[in-house]
């Protein structure tokens, strides 16, 4: 009889080939993403500064714009950390009680990512619900002049994206426990 690994199992992995590829292809747009929001924010900065004090003219929209590029680079930010596992976990309590306990501290932290996948979801439908109402109103924004509906509709991606990492997670097992619990 052959030796059953779960390298070998009939069941399919989540680290298929279609999967790491899609995973690549999500990290990609997540820092690109980041990385061209801060290049633009410096820019836009930079030129409105140049042209207030320079050419005592200055652009109306800059200032909205550089806030919301923010906020965007703010909420993928979210998703890469989530990503990275660089969240910041209080453990002062679970070390306390359950010190050196291997098998009870990977459970609270399964049980945390659990939550986190629960409030990312929540988050998810609620934005999605958001963006949605907000498009069907027509908002307009004051400086750029655009539907309000593009500026929400990045909440419910980052969401979405971050639900799907602690899905990973949890699928893939939490990981390394001394990353958390040191």
């Amino acid at each position: 009889m052959k030796n059953f690994t779960p390298y070998n199992s009939p069941t399919p992995r989540i680290h298929s080939e279609d999967n790491r590829r899609f995973t690549n292809v999500l990290i990609r747009i997540e820092d690109g993403a980041v990385i061209t929001g801060i290049i633009l924010t410096v820019a836009i900065t930079f030129i409105n500064v140049i042209a207030r004090y320079i050419f005592f003219t200055g652009f109306g929209w800059a200032e909205e714009m550089i806030r919301y590029i923010m906020i965007w680079i703010s909420f993928i930010g979210f998703s890469i950390f989530v990503r990275k596992k660089g969240l910041i976990a209080v453990d002062f309590f679970v070390e306390k009680v359950f010190g050196n306990r291997r098998n009870l501290r990977r459970w609270i932290n399964r049980a945390g990512h659990t939550i986190n996948l629960f409030f990312s979801s929540l988050l998810f439908v609620s934005s999605l619900l958001l963006t949605i109402n907000v498009f069907q109103q027509g908002q307009i924004s004051a400086g750029l002049e655009i539907p309000m509906g593009i500026v929400y509709g990045l909440l419910p991606i980052a969401c979405f994206i971050s639900a799907l990492r602690y899905l990973t997670t949890l699928i893939e097992g939490v990981g390394d426990e001394k990353r958390y619990w040191a």
